[in-house]
C-alpha cells in the first residue's frame, strides 16, 4: 500500500535555503505564495524524481540573481519536474474533487490534519485575517 505524508513548513521559522537540511529532500513541493525568491529557493529542497508545483503568481518586478545553467543541470540530472498551474476549468475542478475524495478514503487522517480550523461564514473576516502559527488551512463553513 502506498504511503502518503505531508509536512507544513512555516517559512517564518525555517529558512527556505535550509529546508532540505531540516526535512530532507522532498518528493513533492506545492508552493502558492507568489514570492519569486521563495519559489526559487525551494527548488534546492526538491529530491531526485521530484515534482514542484507552483500556483502562486509573483507580483512586482523584483530582479533575482540565479544561475540558469546550474538550475537546468539540476532539473535534468535529477529528473525533476517544474509545473505551473492556475485557473483550472470546471472539469478539472471536478477531477480534483474526485481525487480528494479518493485520497480521503485512502488516508483520512492525513487530510483531516490539513484542516486546522473551521469558522462559520458569519466570522469570515477572522478566517481571512487571524492566523495562528499552527494554521495550515482554515475552512469557512456555510451551514
Amino acid at each position: 500500500m502506498a504511503k502518503l505524508s505531508s509536512v507544513y513548513v512555516d517559512g517564518r521559522k525555517v529558512q527556505t535555503d535550509a529546508l532540505d537540511d531540516h526535512l530532507g529532500q522532498s518528493d513533492l513541493i506545492l508552493e502558492a505564495t507568489g514570492v519569486a525568491s521563495l519559489e526559487f529557493n525551494l527548488i534546492d529542497a526538491l529530491g531526485i524524481n521530484g515534482v514542484y508545483v507552483i500556483t502562486g503568481i509573483p507580483g512586482g518586478d523584483h530582479p533575482l540573481n540565479i544561475s540558469g545553467a546550474a538550475l537546468m543541470r539540476q532539473l535534468v540530472l535529477n529528473n525533476q519536474v517544474l509545473v505551473g498551474s492556475v485557473n483550472a476549468s470546471p472539469a478539472h475542478f471536478q477531477m480534483a474533487v474526485n481525487d480528494l475524495k479518493y485520497a480521503y478514503e485512502q488516508w483520512p487522517q492525513v487530510l483531516n490534519e490539513l484542516i486546522t480550523r473551521k469558522v462559520s461564514y458569519e466570522h469570515f473576516r477572522e478566517a481571512l485575517t487571524q492566523h495562528s502559527d499552527s494554521d495550515i488551512k482554515v475552512v469557512i463553513e456555510w451551514s
